[in-house]
């Protein structure tokens, strides 16, 4: 189950991916979380977390699943043209993998950094 829905996703953190589609990433994110803390929120539940450590893996997930929806469409967008339609995806020296990793270390760091010590 998925730590953030679309009310929070649209109205707290005001993302814009479409509900099916959020619905869809959220599942996967909360999925990365889950890997990297070692199960430990899936196992306490989120309400066993103090309110303001839930709000952060909430808006983890929220950022997370704009991550994969990027990844999924080829990264990101740096230019595109409607006439004779062109896209260029940006490059970049941060793979998304270091990307999670960021979002997790600034997010939720004390559940990523507890699981090293279990």
């Amino acid at each position: 189950m998925a730590y953030a829905d679309y009310d929070f996703y649209a109205n707290i953190y005001r993302g814009k991916l479409s509900r099916v589609e959020f619905e869809r990433l959220s599942e996967r994110a909360s999925d990365i979380i889950d890997s990297r803390t070692a199960f430990f929120i899936s196992s306490k539940g989120l309400e066993a977390l103090p309110d303001q450590t839930a709000l952060r893996v909430k808006k983890a997930v929220c950022v997370l699943s704009e991550i994969v929806s990027v990844n999924e469409k080829g990264g990101v967008i740096s230019s595109e043209k409607t006439g004779d339609y062109s896209v260029t995806y940006a490059s970049g020296n941060v793979s998304s993998e270091q990307r999670i990793n960021n979002v997790l270390a600034e997010y939720i760091p004390e559940l990523v950094r507890a699981v090293r010590w279990i």
